[in-house]
């Protein structure tokens, strides 16, 4: 009975506080592997207790940083899971988000992938391939694909964006009519902004016509052309008139709804300038700005709501999309401070840099200031038309010591 009690209490321990905060006393970690050692001489390898001891002892793997060690635990756990409740049991979505967590701290691209596709499964045998239950977890896969292709060399593939592209698609198709704006309205716009770096990479002479057909036929997306140019004409006409629809979705969504939604509304109507600009369609992207300001006049918006969303000039090139939360900045971060001017046409002009994170990383100096030159910027509005603005502070951070990134104002 000792014996048992003592058992029930170390899985209690983190079943019940599964992330304790700090890295875990040594001690505590040689207490699990003798409480696995003894459920496996008593109840075998695969034991229905063995499940909750592995999934802790990962925990607590992870808790002290050992990732390697924490998905060895875990894995063990998923096996033992399976064997008792079955290959179909929703339990096991729980021990594949901890190892995806592991997977996420050790960078390994492959394994998150293979376990993302796992968890996905899982969730269609639960829930069925039309049931909005499964939309959270396309979300989340969806962010991932994008920000593997957000850190993958540049030039170098497409086809994390055409798989989180397919998702998204079947994610809409999956929105009761009857549900609120938002949850359409978010994947909307990630279509937009995926779309829209298909359009522009399938045109870089970096991406080669191989990968490009490697990410493409895979997916379902063949090109009724065989010359290069006009294969990668037609892929960039499709991702862009894709992006353009789902844009003008959003706009036709929030427009019902006038003028309750003229916040959403006119941000809309910006991001898809915005859009525009990026893409080299300026004037397009200049109407777009000047039909906001004039349905914000229209439907009595309030001067500081005019201010919020276009009394400054932002830095567009990264697409930042309504409401989705700003770069986390810390003492690990790259990023550079500067005063600069913005022409009436969005152009930066003289970028005077002030300091650079960290302070003896001296070449951020040349690279924070090529890097801003080359962005462009949505300007100031004032009385509906676009106006230079002066001494403009701008925190430009970089994704990665190596990569351009994100911005601050």
């Amino acid at each position: 009975m000792r014996k048992r009690l003592r058992q029930y209490l170390l899985l209690s321990l983190i079943i019940i506080s599964p992330s304790l905060p700090g890295a875990p006393p040594p001690r505590a970690i040689a207490e699990y592997q003798a409480l696995v050692a003894e459920l496996e001489a008593t109840g075998g390898v695969y034991g229905e207790r063995m499940i909750e001891a592995q999934r802790s002892l990962g925990a607590l793997y992870q808790q002290a940083g050992n990732h390697p060690a924490a998905i060895a635990a875990l894995q063990r756990a998923l096996q033992a899971l399976r064997i008792n409740e079955g290959l179909y049991s929703m339990s096991q979505a729980a021990i594949l988000e901890a190892i995806i967590d592991s997977h996420i701290a050790l960078d390994d691209r492959d394994e998150l992938r293979r376990n993302y596709e796992r968890l996905y499964w899982v969730y269609r045998r639960n829930y069925g391939e039309n049931n909005a239950a499964l939309i959270p977890v396309i979300n989340r896969i969806g962010k991932w694909y994008f920000d593997l292709y957000n850190f993958s060399p540049p030039g170098t593939t497409v086809e994390p964006l055409i798989a989180a592209d397919d998702l998204y698609a079947r994610a809409l198709a999956l929105i009761p009519e009857d549900d609120p704006a938002k949850p359409r309205v978010d994947i909307l716009y990630s279509i937009a902004v995926i779309n829209y770096h298909v359009a522009e990479d399938v045109l870089d002479s970096k991406l080669s016509r191989r990968e490009i057909r490697e990410a493409m036929v895979p997916h379902g997306r063949g090109s009724p052309y065989l010359n290069e140019t006009a294969v990668r004409q037609y892929y960039s006409d499709q991702s862009f008139f894709r992006g353009k629809r789902s844009l003008n979705k959003i706009v036709e969504i929030y427009a019902r709804d006038l003028p309750a939604t003229i916040s959403e509304y006119a941000q809309a109507l910006i991001f898809m300038g915005d859009w525009f600009t990026v893409q080299r369609r300026v004037w397009d992207g200049a109407r777009l700005y000047q039909r906001a300001y004039a349905a914000l006049v229209e439907h009595d918006a309030s001067p500081a709501m005019i201010e919020r969303l276009l009394g400054a000039p932002k830095p567009i090139e990264q697409l930042p999309v309504p409401g989705e939360e700003e770069a986390q900045v810390n003492s690990d971060s790259y990023y550079v401070d500067a005063l600069l001017d913005v022409t009436a046409s969005g152009w930066p002009r003289n970028i005077r840099i002030q300091s650079v994170h960290p302070p003896d990383e001296t070449s951020l100096f040349k690279r924070g200031k090529r890097a801003i030159s080359a962005t462009r910027y949505r300007p100031r509005f004032r009385d509906g038309q676009p106006i230079a603005t002066a001494d403009v502070e701008l925190r430009y951070v970089f994704k990665r010591k190596e990569q351009p990134g994100w911005f601050h104002f």
